[in-house]
């Protein structure tokens, strides 16, 4: 009689380097530490990473599988430029998922949890007064999951997750192809005010409305950008992830 299948044979437990190795580089794109249309080599992202060449280059390969990034030159990985087309598409999904992951998480926010957010908030308006719009990015994405994760809805999150993986890299053309700071303060710190109150109150429809508004600013701005854009020059050195 044959021995019943054991999948789990051989499988070691705990995070694995290359675990670990993927989870920074999924936080690095969707929080903007990449551009659009640069390339990353497989020794690049090792020594970013602190880690050796095969735990980057299996990270890499499976964000290559899940088609956040593209094959690129000798084996390298490709950050996608997005068009006008998908960022409308990936706006349409945002809109879709990210309200009702907002206001799902609305009964599971404390107080502690509602200052925390107010926290990240000011991070985000320092960032924005000194012009580093890499903490800028950094603390959007902080806010919005912050709020998302205490939905308790993992599958929720996970498809949430797919989308800012895509949108990351393009934020930074908010920022990087303008001459000057954007003129309005709501260009620069969304709706974040407004959602924390929301969430105070306990006022799901406040909450909703909020976070639509939020993301709406930001599609409009990137879509003019993006429409505005001439096709990214490959960058020659990736960021730090610092």
């Amino acid at each position: 009689m044959d021995k019943p299948l054991n999948l789990a044979a051989g499988i070691t437990r705990g995070d694995t380097l290359t675990d670990q190795a993927e989870a920074v580089l999924r936080e690095s794109l969707m929080s903007g530490a990449f551009r659009p249309g640069q390339t990353i080599t497989i020794r690049a992202l090792s020594s970013l990473l602190g880690v050796s060449v095969t735990p980057a280059k299996d990270a890499m390969t499976r964000l290559i599988g899940e088609r956040i990034l593209e094959w690129g030159p000798r084996r390298s990985a490709l950050v996608p430029a997005l068009t006008l087309q998908s960022v409308d598409e990936i706006y349409t999904i945002r809109l879709a998922l990210e309200p009702t992951a907002a206001a799902a998480a609305m009964d599971n926010i404390s107080e502690k949890g509602i200052a925390e957010l107010r926290k990240i908030h000011d991070r985000l308006v320092t960032a924005w007064d000194r012009k580093n719009y890499k903490n800028v990015l950094i603390s959007n994405r902080d806010f919005h999951f912050a709020i998302y994760k205490r939905a308790e809805l993992p599958m929720l999150l996970k498809m949430i997750e797919g989308m800012w993986l895509r949108l990351g890299p393009s934020l930074n053309l908010l920022y990087t192809t303008q001459p000057k700071q954007p003129t309005t303060e709501r260009e620069g710190t969304g709706f974040h005010s407004e959602i924390i109150t929301a969430i105070e109150k306990r006022n799901a429809d406040a909450v909703r409305q909020n976070v639509v508004a939020d993301l709406i600013t930001g599609r409009d701005r990137l879509e003019a950008t993006v429409s505005q854009q001439q096709p990214v020059e490959v960058a020659k050195k990736l960021p730090e992830l610092s």
